[in-house]
């Protein structure tokens, strides 16, 4: 299947309409570009990833902006209401892994542990986020494969 027809389901905004409008305002000012909302790096050995998400955003380098970054992300800590905007450039290190629909192109993948997502396009459905990996339904017609972010696009690397 070429690079081309293949489609990143990266199902609905994690947050609600008016906290991602929120999010989106704020990312716009730095000039970012919304990507995808998964989970993030915790910086514990025993819990790798959170099991929240977070928007991550493309900017592309752009030294004008004074924003050193390639990517942010922004954290709305519901506790205090407030949003956190961080480094995101890890981004690229992060691996994605999920389904592919061959005959739609669909790409299906879990954003966060216990994300259960269904295709839109076959009977199969994924969950684990980057902690663990686990498709139900029928795979006829589909193939595990794993997706990576490169320079804001994502990008089939197994």
């Amino acid at each position: 299947m070429s690079a081309d027809k293949i489609w990143i389901n990266r199902g609905s905004r994690a947050f609600q309409t008016a906290v991602a409008n929120a999010l989106d305002k704020h990312a716009a000012i730095k000039g970012g570009v919304h990507l995808l909302d998964c989970c993030w790096f915790t910086g514990l050995e025993r819990a790798r990833w959170t099991d929240f998400p977070v928007s991550i955003y493309y900017t592309g380098y752009r030294p004008e902006s004074g924003f050193k970054n390639r990517y942010f992300g922004l954290n709305l800590n519901q506790n205090t209401v407030s949003v956190a905007i961080f480094d995101a450039d890890r981004i690229e290190e992060m691996r994605f892994a999920g389904v592919l629909v061959e005959h739609s192109g669909e790409f299906v993948f879990s954003r966060w542990r216990h994300d259960f997502r269904s295709a839109q396009t076959a009977g199969v459905s994924v969950d684990g986020g980057l902690d663990y990996f686990r498709a139900v339904g029928s795979l006829e017609g589909c193939r595990r494969t794993i997706f990576a972010v490169r320079d804001g696009e994502f990008v089939e690397i197994a």
